[in-house]
This record gives C-alpha cells, sequence and structure tokens, in this order.
C-alpha cells in the first residue's frame, strides 16, 4: 500500500527548479478546505450518490434515533467477558438468540480445525411483520470442537457485541440453544483486506481510495481505544472489506480489555489510555505485527495496537526474510 502511495507522489508534488522545494499541486479529487474524512469516501454513505456530486438531503432523523436507542453501547467501556463466573449472563446481555431455522447456509468460504466461516441467508421480520432475507457471514463450530473452543467461540460473541461502530464488523447474532452453534455477523463482500489488496496489486486502487481504507481502519480502532480495548492481532488479515471499501476491524480471537496500571501518566487523560494488558502464560502472538514491548514483556497497550497499524500501513510482510525465531 505504501508503495502505491509513494508512485503516486508525483500527482501531488511537484519539484520546483533545481533548490529541492516541493510545491503542492491541486488533486482533482481533494478541493481547498474540505476535511479528509468526507473526502476519502468515494459515496455518500446516506444516499449512496458520489459524494462530490451533491449535497446530500438525506434526513438523518432516523440514524439519529438509533444512535439514541443504543447510548449504553456508544458510551459504556468494553466489559471482560471472563470476569463472569457464568459467561452465559454476558452472553445475554450483549447477544440476540436467532432460531436456527432462520438460517440458511448457501456456501463454505473457508474452515478450520474446530470451525467454518460460511455465506448464508439469514430470515428477518421487517417493522411491517413481512419475513425478508438478508446476506450475513455465519461462523459455526463442528460438531468435534473441544468444549475450549465453545468456551473461545461464545466469549468473542461477548466481546463482539458490546461494539457498535460503522468500522467495526457488526453482530448480528448467535445461535446458542442448538447445535452447531453459530455466530452471525453482517456479510463483507470483498472478505479480507489482504486479498482485496492482492487482487487489486496493479494500480486499480486510487490515491482517494487507498486513504479512505486507511482511515476507516484508525476509526475503528480510535473506537475500540475509546472502549478501553486493545485488539493485539490488529493486521490486515484481520480487517474485512464491504462492497462501498469500507474497512471493519474483525478476529476478535486475542484481543483483551486493558487492566490497571500501577503507573500513572498525571495527563489528565482517560485512565484507561495508560493502562496495559500482561500475559499470564506464553502463547501464540502475530510476532511480525507486535510492539517490541509486547514481545519483551508481554505488556500490550493501546500503543501496542498503534504499532500494528503503522506495519499494516506499510503494505508489506515484515521482516520478509527473516525466520520468526530471529
Amino acid at each position: 500500500m505504501l508503495q502505491r502511495l509513494n508512485s503516486n507522489k508525483q500527482q501531488l508534488q511537484r519539484l520546483e527548479g533545481n533548490n529541492g522545494r516541493y510545491q503542492s499541486l491541486k488533486y482533482p479529487c481533494i478541493q481547498p478546505k474540505q476535511h479528509i474524512g468526507p473526502i476519502i469516501s468515494t459515496s455518500c454513505q446516506d444516499c449512496g450518490t458520489p459524494r462530490l456530486q451533491h449535497e446530500c438531503s438525506t434526513p438523518r432523523l432516523e440514524k439519529q434515533q438509533w444512535h439514541n436507542n443504543n447510548t449504553f453501547l456508544q458510551h459504556h467501556l468494553y466489559v471482560d467477558p471472563t470476569t463472569y463466573e457464568d459467561p452465559t449472563q454476558i452472553l445475554a446481555a450483549f447477544t440476540n438468540e436467532i432460531y436456527a431455522k432462520d438460517v440458511e447456509i448457501t456456501r463454505v468460504i473457508g474452515s478450520g480445525e474446530f470451525g467454518e466461516v460460511c455465506c448464508g441467508r439469514l430470515t428477518v421480520e421487517d417493522s411491517y411483520g413481512q419475513r425478508q432475507q438478508q446476506i450475513v457471514a455465519v461462523k459455526r463450530l463442528l460438531p468435534e470442537a473441544s468444549c475450549k473452543a465453545k468456551t473461545d467461540f461464545l466469549l468473542e460473541a461477548s466481546i463482539m457485541g458490546q461494539f457498535e461502530h460503522e468500522n467495526v464488523i457488526r453482530l448480528i447474532g448467535v445461535v446458542t440453544r442448538t447445535e452447531p452453534v453459530m455466530l452471525i455477523t453482517e456479510y463483507m463482500l470483498y472478505g479480507s483486506l489482504d486479498q482485496f489488496l492482492r487482487a487489486n496489486r496493479d494500480g486499480q486502487l486510487t490515491i482517494c481510495q487507498l486513504v479512505r481504507l486507511l482511515h476507516g481502519i484508525a476509526c475503528g480502532m480510535n473506537y475500540l481505544t475509546d472502549k478501553a480495548y486493545v485488539h493485539r492481532d490488529l493486521a490486515a488479515r484481520n480487517v474485512l472489506v464491504d462492497d462501498r471499501l469500507t474497512c471493519k476491524i474483525a478476529d476478535f480471537g486475542l484481543s483483551r480489555g486493558l487492566r490497571p496500571s500501577n503507573n500513572s501518566s498525571g495527563s489528565g487523560s482517560p485512565p484507561f489510555i495508560e493502562q496495559e494488558y500482561t500475559t499470564q502464560q506464553g502463547g501464540k502472538i502475530p510476532i511480525r505485527w507486535t510492539a517490541p514491548e509486547a514481545i519483551m514483556q508481554h505488556k500490550y497497550t493501546t500503543a501496542s495496537d498503534v504499532w500494528s497499524f503503522g506495519v499494516l500501513s506499510f503494505g508489506e510482510r515484515p521482516y520478509w526474510d527473516w525466520s520468526n525465531h530471529r
């Protein structure tokens, strides 16, 4: 991604004479005094029309009412599911139970040792009482999955259910009363960012689109930071891309909440910003994307996620010719 940005440098700057000074040029999609956030969106999020071609008049009342009804998710910090003696309590608090008969699996996207990720259809009832189908992603456990795998599966659902942001994957519901246990999320057309970039590596993405991808990831991670939450595994493979090129943070298997730190910064920042998570036992970590202090001291903070974001933004596999041990 960084190489693509550099290759477009000539579109943004030109060398002025021999004095080595650069002068900014007007980039065709960016107008003066416009904020970068709206510019990098290729279309209006309210009506879908190309953003630079209109002034959107779509009423925002419905969206505002929806946010007012979800004030708990918007303003409360992350609750660690592992602090509950009975994990089903927090599962019931932050997830919606869905009937298995309403979920139809159409095809398998990927599989692992204990589960599968599928594309499917979810039958829902609209405000008029009519039943409609929507395309969803379904993560389901295989019958041979261990008890620990099932526990971790439900913990991940309890984590995802606490977040509500346009740049974080949205949990629609879970199926836990019947087998197989399933986790239903919104469907992301282009899959992982890693796969998406590899499929469009031949200059098919514009500079504005690349900036928009990074902006979406940054917004999602900023939201998680505000929720006192450390992801610990931020990488292009764990970011999903939808049909509007919106990036959403996913895969909360390694994520953890922030625990109190003995050190106080005294900076006036929210206290959880300086808190840290320390691993109790050795485990598998994404070493190439992990900050040095996290590797050496097993301490994770929001700064650790910032390091991982930098590695992701670079656009290349870190330490490409090195072994993990080295």
